[in-house]
């Protein structure tokens, strides 16, 4: 059973979710999704499947702070309603994607009452994997202590839309999509009122409890009088960050303790072994767990590996050191390394190409949908009419008295799927503009990072 280190300062595990999984649609309250952000944080990256994760009240009450002293009951209820709690997104598959395809499911599949720990144990579904485990490309990741933090679930959940996105430091949003993301399609119809609510409530809070915020004023997009898009520069919140980097100290931010951290082990774990070990014993032992991963010689989990290593006095023998220094390891070590660091190097290429096209694919859907929504009495509206008929997972609500219904909740994904046919989908317009702007003949590989590798560069071979 995996068991979520609560650390004593203000460091705190990194939660990492796909992309897809940022953006779904659910709804749950602020509690609720503290809950599942728990779990989420006790998942080990190099987990091949999930395990039972354990929430106990201390735990809870602590991580989210501000004097928070919830009782067992509350504990209990916040439990059983995250088991019914669903989400809602496009498939991976992107011909379904374009067909009108959807996912939904549930976050949990079991939640189990410990009575002689009083804690609950949680088993995420199996469903979920692809979004939570060996995320390749595509994902993002926060400090848990961030994400629990704000009280409203609205500004929960724009803070890790906002995460997505920080890269960019600019990123628009559509109104309808935010809505639909929320699931608050119609609870603030009124553009003011979300503003107002969702928006500016959600700057407020990440002013006050996050690593990141955005500017205001803010750019905002119109239709007319109708405001469809704003434009968020994000930002990092340096008043946060300081509070953050007094409560660590200067003596919790070498290389040696954040390495020890990415492998792992919690905050107390570091402080302990720091101040019992060498530093150079230390890094040899961190060497050793790394060459012993390298050749597969690791079944267990890596973190308890280091960590039994670590605190032991004889665990690896002078002579097992020597071993890691053999030429022959140190040769296929290095040939391993040269074979990764050209793979690596050709991912991070495709990555920053990814970003930057980003915003010019979106840039340049908007205009074709502002374009088509305009004149419902166009060809092309006609056309799109025809779409959603022919739709073959379309909503019941998505065609009312034979009218397409632009309040339904399946609305903006139709519309997009019909604009992709129309210009070409993302994967194929990136490939065209990649090879025409910067000569890279581009693949789609689904096991590396970006999802694409290269083939070759024009005038060379790669």
């Amino acid at each position: 059973m995996s068991q979520l280190q609560v650390p004593s300062s203000a460091i705190s595990p990194k939660v990492y979710q796909s992309n897809q999984l940022v953006n779904a649609r659910y709804q749950m309250s602020a509690n609720e999704h503290r809950m599942f952000m728990m779990v989420l944080a006790q998942i080990e990256r190099t987990d091949d499947h999930f395990k039972p994760y354990t929430i106990k009240l201390r735990d809870f009450n602590r991580f989210v702070g501000n004097s928070h002293n919830g009782s067992f009951g509350e504990l209990r209820e916040i439990a059983e309603g995250l088991l019914d709690k669903q989400y809602e997104m496009p498939p991976e598959d992107e011909k379904r994607r374009k067909m009108g395809g959807w996912v939904k499911g549930n976050f949990f599949s079991r939640v189990e009452y410990v009575p002689e720990e009083e804690s609950f144990e949680v088993v995420l579904d199996t469903k979920l994997e692809t979004h939570l485990l060996d995320l390749k490309g595509r994902y993002t990741w926060y400090l848990l202590q961030y994400g629990m933090k704000p009280k409203s679930i609205y500004s929960q959940r724009m803070y890790q839309i906002l995460k997505q996105h920080e890269f960019k430091q600019k990123a628009i949003f559509e109104i309808e999509d935010l809505r639909t993301i929320l699931h608050i399609e119609k609870k603030y119809p009124n553009y003011a009122d979300f503003k107002r609510y969702v928006i500016l409530q959600a700057k407020k809070e990440l002013d006050l409890f996050c690593d990141i915020t955005f500017n205001v004023p803010f750019q905002e997009n119109r239709e007319g009088r109708k405001v469809v898009s704003i434009v968020l520069e994000i930002v990092k919140n340096e008043k946060v960050l300081n509070e953050t980097t007094a409560l660590l100290g200067s003596d919790t931010s070498t290389p040696l303790e954040n390495e020890l951290r990415e492998l792992g082990l919690s905050v107390k774990q570091v402080k302990e072994i720091m101040l019992k070990k060498d530093v150079v014993e230390i890094r040899d032992k961190i060497n050793y767990v790394k060459s012993r991963y390298a050749q597969g010689k690791i079944k267990t989990n890596l973190t308890a590996y280091l960590w039994s290593t670590l605190i032991a006095e004889s665990s690896v023998g002078k002579s097992e050191f020597e071993k890691i220094k053999d030429q022959e390891v140190v040769s296929k070590l290095n040939d391993q390394n040269s074979l990764k660091s050209k793979k690596d190097k050709d991912q991070q290429t495709i990555m920053e190409m990814i970003e930057s096209y980003t915003d010019i694919y979106e840039n340049e859907l908007i205009p074709y949908r502002q374009k088509l929504e305009k004149d419902p009495t166009s060809s092309e509206w006609v056309e799109f009419e025809k779409f959603v008929r022919n739709f073959l997972f379309v909503s019941k609500d998505l065609i009312i008295d034979g009218v397409v219904n632009a309040e339904s909740e399946h609305y903006n994904m139709v519309i997009r799927s019909f604009i992709e046919n129309k210009i070409g989908t993302f994967s194929e317009r990136f490939r065209k503009w990649a090879l025409d702007m910067h000569g890279y003949y581009l693949s789609e590989d689904s096991g590396t990072k970006s999802k694409y590798r290269i083939d070759t560069q024009q005038g060379m071979l790669v």
